[in-house]
């Protein structure tokens, strides 16, 4: 493997985060099966649009890491929201996974959520049904907080594979 990279996304990667994310969270390549929501949602994970925002908002950033020959393998979301840092968009390449990568860009996203944008605390919204991922959070030191969030309506692009779809919230102080 070579040297991977990480640095702050910028509007001209969206076209790669949109093929990334979308592969990471639908794609159903990964080579262990809860490494993705394929199972438990229909449609894309992100559209351009999305991406534009979560890259070029005030209170938000998306850190990338690549190759040394460009090609982007994993990212993460950060957005400041009160003092919660919500951390999202968590995504490497199936073909890049079981390498650590996923930490450290956790570990990247928690830093910037505590440095740059001044948070106390990270936050994730997880998808109900997949326990060994939040196995791996509350590994990592995110815990649930007895709170939930419903999934999207029938208006989004989003299609709920399962009974009851919604999300988790886990979170850990950023200290």
């Amino acid at each position: 493997m070579s040297t991977i990279t990480m640095r702050r996304a910028t509007e001209s990667d969206i076209p790669a985060l949109e093929t990334l994310v979308n592969l990471a969270y639908r794609g159903g390549e990964a080579t262990v099966a809860w490494k993705n929501e394929n199972h438990l949602v229909k449609g894309a994970r992100v559209v351009p649009e999305e991406l534009k925002d979560a890259v070029s908002g005030a209170n938000s950033a998306v850190f990338v890491a690549g190759t040394a020959d460009g090609e982007l393998i994993g990212c993460v979301q950060i957005e400041k929201e009160g003092t919660d840092a919500i951390i999202g968009m968590l995504s490497v390449h199936p073909k890049h996974q079981n390498i650590g990568l996923g930490r450290k860009l956790l570990n990247a996203g928690e830093l910037v959520g505590r440095t740059e944008f001044g948070c106390t605390v990270g936050k994730m919204y997880v998808l109900c049904g997949r326990p060994e991922l939040m196995a791996w959070y509350a590994k990592v030191g995110y815990q649930p907080t007895g709170e939930t969030k419903p999934f999207f309506g029938p208006e989004t692009r989003l299609t709920a594979l399962v009974e009851d779809a919604h999300f988790v919230v886990v979170a850990k102080p950023l200290s």
